[in-house]
C-alpha cells in the first residue's frame, strides 16, 4: 500500500495550500498583514534564531591596529513608474540593477573605527533593523524588507526585552517622544507622571502632518503570487561569472566545492545543474570536476529532461 502523503499544516493544523509566496497586492506589490501564515513562521524563527546574528565578519584586529575596514556607500535611482515594467522585478533582492540603466550614485564612505569596549553590553545587546531610516526615506515593497521590518524588532523584543531600544547601545541619538510606557526591564524615568493616550489636553507630544507617508499607488489582486514567473534565475549570475578573472573563477569552484563535499550525489548533480544553465561549461564542469564527477552540460540537460517526463 502506498505511503499516505503528508499534508503540510499551519501550528493548529490548517493545511498550507501555498508556503512559498507571501499574500501580496500584486506580483511585485506590498505583503498584506492578513499573511498569517508569514508572521506564525517569522515569529517562529525569531524566537528560534537572532536574524541579525546568522551572516557577521570577524573585524576587531583591523580596527585595533587602525586599518579601518571602509565600504564607499552607494545608490541607485529608479523612478516609482518604471518599477512595474522594469525587465526584472526591481524589487526581487537577488538580482541587482544594471548599472548601465542605473548608474551609481556615491552618497557618502562607511568607516568602522572604533571597537566596542564592552562585549556584552555593546555587542550582545545590540539590535540591529532596517526600520530605523531617516526622514524621507522609506519603504520598498521588496518581500524580503517587508518581512525583516516586522521581524526583526519582534526578535528584540523576546530576546532583549520590550524596552530593547532604551539600552545605551541601541537608544536613538535624537529626542524621543512618544507614549510607550512600562514593560519588562524600564529602567528610566517612565514618563513620570505625564499622560499615556494621546490626544490629550496636557501639552502632550503630538503628530506632526509634514512627516506623513508620501501616498504610492497599487494594483492587482491580493493573492500569493508565484514569485517564479517574474524570475530569471540564471542571466545575472552567469554574467558575472564571465566577468570574473580566472582567479577569482577558481576560488568561487573551491569554496563550493569545499561546501558541498558532504552533500548526497544526487543533490550535488542536481546543483551542477543549475551551475550550466548560468555559465554553461565553465562554471558546471569546473564545480563537477573538483567533485570527481563526470557531468558535462549535455549530460546534465538529458537528466533535466528524463526527470520532467518521469
Amino acid at each position: 500500500m502506498l505511503e499516505e502523503h503528508k499534508r503540510m499544516t499551519t501550528d493548529a493544523g490548517r493545511p498550507m495550500g501555498d508556503n512559498q509566496n507571501s499574500l501580496t497586492v500584486g506580483p511585485r506589490g506590498p505583503v498584506v498583514f492578513e499573511d498569517i501564515l508569514l508572521f506564525e513562521k517569522m515569529a517562529h524563527f525569531n524566537r528560534e534564531r537572532i536574524p541579525e546574528r546568522i551572516v557577521h565578519a570577524n573585524l576587531f584586529n583591523a580596527i585595533a591596529i587602525g586599518d579601518f575596514p571602509k565600504w564607499r556607500v552607494c545608490i541607485q535611482i529608479m523612478l516609482e513608474n518604471e518599477a512595474d515594467t522594469y525587465h526584472i522585478n526591481p524589487f526581487d533582492l537577488t538580482k541587482v540593477w544594471p548599472h548601465k540603466d542605473y548608474p551609481l550614485v556615491e552618497v557618502g564612505e562607511l568607516v568602522l573605527d572604533r571597537n566596542p569596549a564592552n562585549y556584552f553590553a555593546e555587542v550582545e545587546q545590540a539590535a540591529f533593523e532596517p526600520r530605523n531610516i531617516v526622514p524621507g526615506m522609506g519603504f520598498s515593497p521588496d518581500k524580503m524588507l517587508q518581512a525583516r521590518l516586522l521581524s526583526y524588532p519582534d526578535a528584540h523584543r523576546y530576546r532583549l526585552g520590550v524596552n530593547y531600544d532604551r539600552l545605551p547601545v541601541n537608544k536613538p541619538q535624537c529626542p524621543v517622544q512618544t507614549y510607550n510606557r512600562d514593560g519588562l526591564m524600564r529602567f528610566d524615568g517612565n514618563s513620570g507622571s505625564e499622560v499615556n493616550y494621546e490626544p490629550n489636553s496636557f501639552n502632550g507630544p503630538t503628530e506632526d502632518p509634514a512627516y506623513r507617508e508620501r501616498p504610492r499607488t497599487t494594483t492587482g489582486s491580493v493573492d500569493r503570487h508565484n514569485h517564479r514567473l517574474d524570475s530569471d534565475y540564471y542571466t545575472q549570475p552567469g554574467n558575472l561569472f564571465r566577468l570574473m578573472a580566472p582567479g577569482a573563477r577558481e576560488r568561487l569552484i573551491g569554496n563550493i566545492v569545499a561546501s558541498m563535499q558532504s552533500v548526497p550525489q544526487r543533490i550535488q548533480e542536481l546543483q551542477i545543474e543549475h551551475f550550466y544553465k548560468a555559465a554553461a561549461a565553465a562554471y558546471g564542469t569546473g564545480v563537477a570536476k573538483g567533485l570527481g564527477l563526470n557531468c558535462n552540460e549535455s549530460n546534465s540537460t538529458q537528466s533535466n529532461a528524463a526527470t520532467a517526463h518521469t
